[in-house]
């Protein structure tokens, strides 16, 4: 790229600027883990194959489609629009062949729809965030101009971008592999219409839809932000909450089917089904026996959860849900003294 080698302050400012900004995105996927901890070797994977394998792979497809597409269409269709479709259809159709790839792979256990969306939102992520760091060092002329490539494509449009529609595809992918109680049909129809939902609302982002009527001023960029982006967000809000509520479902179930009451209680069961309740438990643990009960109940909850995801993945039989178990029983005395 020229701009590396003319502007190399530019070049090194992008990237730290979109290293952070990655950062924090998986800072955020953490926080939003209420049940299982996801492996870091396969959310890096995931990042990888949307930053390095979907990203190439579609940048090499963009020329071909669209040249069958000017066959198809013919020249006088719209070449923004055939661009938009263009770019939806290579971008979103090998970033969810990553989260199918990571799916099958035997460390990855995708126990519920929650799983899809968040392998989904790092496989975009990586797509995104490689995408952006190319266009800021290629269009940036200065600092300033990074760090406003940044704040607009990044923190305002960057909602609406890659990772969201990667995620709902991964709702998709996560409900056909993990609602085996459903048929094939209802299973391979949710997955499809998750596809073809994050393919419109990608087409409507690039096409020119709203342009030509709302100017190219600030203002102009405010509407069809809220426009063009809403539509994504709604439907990333719901299928969120939907997943969310389905991966409380699977725990519970886990939980309720496969654990012994003597290592989670009824009462733990409610202290541990969200954050909040955690939170709860942990202060009134600090009440009765300051810190170290406080700390003492953290660690308690920390082995009933690993050892709730080790049964889901690997069977209570498993040696390392026995440890987690023998974890569990040697905390528990000490909580009661505390």
């Amino acid at each position: 790229v020229p701009t590396v080698q003319a502007l190399p302050a530019v070049a090194w400012f992008t990237l730290v600027a979109w290293g952070a900004y990655a950062a924090g995105f998986f800072a955020l996927v953490l926080h939003f883990q209420v049940f299982v901890r996801r492996a870091p070797a396969v959310l890096a994977a995931a990042f990888v194959w949307g930053g390095v394998t979907a990203a190439t792979f579609a940048a090499k497809a963009n020329a071909a489609l669209s040249d069958i597409l000017m066959h198809v269409l013919g020249t006088g269709f719209d070449e923004k629009w055939r661009d938009a479709i263009v770019a939806a259809t290579t971008a979103e159709s090998r970033k969810v062949l990553g989260v199918v790839v990571l799916a099958l792979l035997p460390l990855v256990a995708m126990r519920s729809v929650l799983d899809g969306l968040f392998y989904g939102a790092v496989v975009g992520l990586g797509f995104q965030v490689v995408e952006d760091f190319i266009y800021t060092v290629q269009q940036s002329g200065s600092i300033s101009d990074a760090g406003e490539f940044l704040v607009q494509r990044g923190l305002l449009a960057g909602v609406f971008a890659h990772a969201s529609y990667t995620a709902i595809t991964g709702v998709g992918v996560g409900y056909f592999i993990a609602r085996r109680d459903r048929g094939f049909g209802n299973r391979l129809a949710v997955a499809v219409g998750a596809f073809l939902f994050a393919w419109v609302v990608h087409v409507l982002w690039d096409a020119p839809l709203w342009e030509d009527l709302v100017g190219d001023g600030s203002g102009a960029f405010w509407i069809t932000l809220a426009i063009k982006g809403l539509p994504t967000l709604i439907g990333l809000i719901v299928l969120f909450r939907w997943a969310a509520r389905q991966d409380g479902t699977v725990w519970s179930s886990t939980v309720r089917d496969q654990v012994d009451p003597s290592l989670i209680t009824p009462d733990e069961v409610v202290s541990l089904s969200s954050r909040k309740q955690r939170k709860l438990a942990r202060k009134a643990a600090h009440a009765a026996g300051g810190r170290h009960a406080a700390a003492v109940c953290r660690e308690l909850q920390e082995a009933q959860l690993r050892y709730v995801q080790t049964v889901e993945e690997e069977g209570a039989a498993s040696s390392t849900a026995e440890r987690w178990a023998q974890r569990i029983g040697a905390l528990r005395p000490m909580l009661s003294a505390g």
